[in-house]
């Protein structure tokens, strides 16, 4: 694939980005996204000494998101639809599911050329805001929807960071206060 330039309109600002193939060896997970980022907190004693991107490698090859992508992807011999990729720390924003798939094809089948390098669509940088109401978008209004943890965890994890629920209404569109409200009270019980 050629590199192509593109726009991505996250929060009503259009962002660059481009869109290539990148070795998957040079991608990290993204450790605030929500899916991740429940696996990292359920196994906090596990993760001590270990090495964070193999552990939520192997944990997330146990994820029913994986697995009801896996076949389709080696099927293909390839991604429809390629990663959401932070140029600035390589991070996966979204499409996890999808890397963790390469990366077992790509043990399983070393000499294969297909499975190194991975579609990406890559913007230079993002602010959490903007990043939060991506992920927002496409796992809660689009494509792939997420658990009730990892949504709520999301909505959590920007009223830690200091957001006020109207700032929270505008980062989630389509959120109310009572349905924010929700969310945080869920992992506040639970923690």
């Amino acid at each position: 694939m050629k590199e192509e330039k593109a726009e991505v309109n996250i929060l009503g600002v259009n962002i660059d980005c481009n869109y290539d193939f990148i070795a998957i060896d040079r991608l990290n997970y993204l450790q605030r996204n929500p899916r991740v980022y429940s696996i990292l907190d359920r196994a906090k004693e596990k993760k001590q000494g270990v090495d964070l991107e193999n552990f939520i490698f192997e944990t997330m090859m146990k994820q029913p998101s994986v697995k009801n992508i896996y076949a389709d992807i080696a099927r293909n011999r390839g991604l429809l639809h390629p990663i959401f990729v932070r140029g600035d720390t390589m991070e996966v924003v979204e499409g996890n599911s999808r890397l963790t798939v390469y990366k077992d094809l790509n043990s399983r089948n070393r000499q294969d050329e297909a499975w190194k390098k991975i579609s990406c669509q890559i913007v230079s940088t993002l602010t959490e805001e903007q990043e939060d109401a991506f992920l927002y978008n496409e796992h809660v209004n689009g494509k792939t929807t997420w658990k009730t943890y990892e949504k709520a965890m999301l909505v959590y994890k920007a009223k830690i960071s200091g957001c006020t629920l109207d700032e929270m209404m505008e980062r989630f569109p389509g959120t109310t206060r009572k349905s924010l409200q929700d969310e945080i009270w869920v992992i506040e019980e639970m923690k």
